[in-house]
């Protein structure tokens, strides 16, 4: 996980998954109807293409992934595309993750691992997380 696109809409850098070994990265499996997804098909309704700018800012990606039960599903996800460096996330930004993380109860070490990526983009913010969230950084 890095924050490595820059979103227009929320006017700061936004998550990426960036493929490296020996690291997992946990998520959120929502159902999505197939007509959604793409721009050609979901009619008068925003379709998650274009949300995510895919073909711009991200690449929609079909992967594997490993359920905590141990099933094995495929499912799609966005990948950026037009990566760059020295972009900073924001605060607001930054809490929709951890909100999601703390809501979907996800593992105390994978809340510290987004913690210390978000530390890596933007240091200013890890103070207010710690007090928001009462995690410490490790």
């Amino acid at each position: 996980m890095a924050f490595t696109v820059w979103s227009e809409s929320n006017n700061c850098a936004a998550a990426d998954i960036v493929p490296r070994n020996g690291r997992n990265i946990w998520g959120v499996l929502y159902q999505i109807p197939n007509h959604l997804i793409s721009r050609k098909t979901a009619g008068k309704r925003k379709s998650l293409d274009a949300i995510e700018r895919e073909g711009v800012n991200y690449l929609r990606t079909e992967i594997s992934l490993l359920t905590p039960e141990g099933n094995q599903l495929s499912a799609i996800t966005y990948i950026g595309k037009n990566r760059k460096a020295d972009i900073k996330t924001s605060l607001a930004y930054v809490k929709h993750i951890m909100n999601g993380i703390r809501e979907h109860e996800l593992p105390q070490e994978y809340r510290q691992y987004v913690l210390s990526q978000i530390s890596k983009n933007n240091g200013e913010l890890i103070s207010e997380l710690i007090r928001l969230y009462a995690y410490a950084v490790q």
